[in-house]
């Protein structure tokens, strides 16, 4: 029965108060893989974007940044869907049948969101004259992939197995770089081939994760008719879905929009400058966003289990996540520029890398603010800083296009809207998260919340203050 195979998963099980006496050992499991991984992911695409950008030119590398920027617009679908709907599997462990039709619901839904952009893709393929709709087209078919995949990551951080994740993740990285130097050594690594190989990519974990989920949970290979998919539970799942999503697409609106938008404002040199940039991005957030898996999975379990470690937990996570956000940040200050310049083959002078600091400073703000969202997935209040960090981001996307239409020609302008909407977006997110959690953490710890993120802001400005006094009075003074 479908039941006895989701208590083999943890779920279904009555938990009893207090900490699980093997949770350090689990944590520390999935904490050891979620960083392996991630730095093999990290190595891997180094790596292979610097042979990219050496194999397509800088100038041409525009085009395989904006299809990757407008597929990262799409993917708010995976974070949000899958955070919600492990939450809600936890939530439901003592109620077998409602967690199948749980992950039935989500899987159906999943797959015709799914047809819906590809068939967009498609049509966009078909009629439009733009030069990356072949990439934009095989890029929505490797989506396809990781949205079906989203139930099956789900349940394994239900189960609190997100190793079986990351170790996924480390063999189709290895099996990218292969692909990527065979093509560069064949000489025939362009801009459609390169993004089929991200595309492929995502099809081999999608494989990877399908196989160990049947053989760890459904060696029966039954759970796909023994789940029923109900309307009621594709509200539940999408509502909560729905306002994390969106704190994610708010996020990407601010960070991901203007390499899209700024398309004829400035010069494709910036442009690919900040295409540099959202690569940057996508390591950093990435590697911040699997540490923390672990942190948010483990805080939802506390939390159901009405344990102190609920708490503690929410302190010593932002503490890690702050201070490895400042020391991050001071590290990519002190060795960026040589780094990037042996990474992609190109030299940026100092002005130019001070405006990539000043992107990779307000990612890493935001980053160390990770478990403030991890405690608010846990006690099921997303919907207010969800709305807050909305109104932050298209007040963001409207001020850029304000200056596009000004006839703003310099990217310092755009990263400056940027840095400050960023900024502003993480700042007022934290206090309205903070006033969410009144009820969950004392007076005290909410103090030290918030003293956590205004020290780590103040220090990477205190930092950045020290490494470019002279570019800074040049460029804003």
């Amino acid at each position: 029965m479908l039941h006895r195979r989701l208590r083999s998963m943890g779920i279904g099980t009555r938990m009893r108060p207090g900490p699980d006496p093997n949770s350090r050992g689990i944590l520390a499991r999935n904490l050891s893989f979620s960083v392996l991984s991630r730095l093999a992911q990290i190595g891997v695409s180094f790596f292979t974007v610097g042979l990219g950008v050496q194999a397509i030119g800088l100038d041409e590398w525009w085009i395989v940044a904006t299809s990757l920027s407008v597929l990262s617009l799409v993917l708010v679908i995976q974070s949000g869907a899958v955070v919600a709907l492990s939450r809600l599997l936890i939530e439901n462990q003592k109620q077998s049948a409602k967690a199948a039709d749980l992950y039935t619901t989500a899987r159906r839904g999943l797959l015709g969101i799914g047809v819906f952009f590809l068939a967009g893709s498609a049509l966009f393929a078909a009629f439009s004259s733009s030069p990356l709709r072949a990439e934009l087209l095989v890029s929505m078919a490797g989506l396809i992939f990781t949205l079906l995949a989203i139930p099956k990551y789900a349940a394994l951080y239900a189960m609190d197995r997100l190793d079986l994740h990351f170790k996924a993740l480390i063999v189709a990285s290895l099996c990218k770089v292969v692909a990527v130097v065979a093509l560069y050594a064949a000489d025939s690594l362009g801009v459609f081939l390169y993004c089929a190989v991200l595309a492929a990519e995502q099809l081999l974990i999608y494989a990877i994760v399908s196989a160990r989920f049947s053989s760890l949970a459904d060696p029966q290979k039954t759970l796909r008719s023994d789940g029923r998919f109900r309307g009621v539970y594709f509200r539940e799942i999408f509502s909560l879905n729905a306002w994390l999503s969106l704190n994610s697409l708010s996020y990407a609106l601010i960070i991901t929009a203007p390499q899209v938008l700024l398309h004829g404002a400035v010069g494709p040199r910036s442009l690919s400058l900040y295409g540099v940039f959202l690569q940057l991005n996508n390591f950093t957030r990435g590697f911040f966003i699997s540490f923390n898996a672990s942190l948010g999975t483990r805080s939802s379990l506390h939390f159901d289990n009405q344990s102190r470690a609920f708490q503690a937990l929410a302190w010593k996570g932002s503490l890690t996540l702050a201070l490895a956000s400042v020391l991050g940040f001071v590290a990519f200050l002190a060795v960026g520029q040589p780094l990037l310049a042996v990474w992609l083959g190109v030299s940026f002078d100092d002005l130019e890398f001070l405006l990539l600091s000043a992107l990779f400073m307000s990612i890493l703000y935001a980053a160390s603010s990770l478990m403030l969202a991890n405690l608010s997935v846990s006690v099921k209040r997303v919907r207010a800083p969800a709305l807050a960090g909305l109104a932050v981001s298209v007040i963001g996307v409207f001020i850029l296009l304000i200056l596009k239409a000004w006839g703003v020609g310099e990217l310092r302008h755009y990263v400056a809207q940027i840095v400050v909407c960023q900024v502003l977006y993480t700042l007022i997110k934290n206090l309205v998260m903070l006033s969410q959690l009144h009820d969950h953490l004392a007076p005290r710890e909410l103090l030290g919340q918030a003293a956590i993120s205004g020290l780590v802001l103040t220090s990477m400005l205190i930092a950045m203050l020290v490494r470019f006094p002279a570019e800074i009075q040049e460029l804003w003074f």
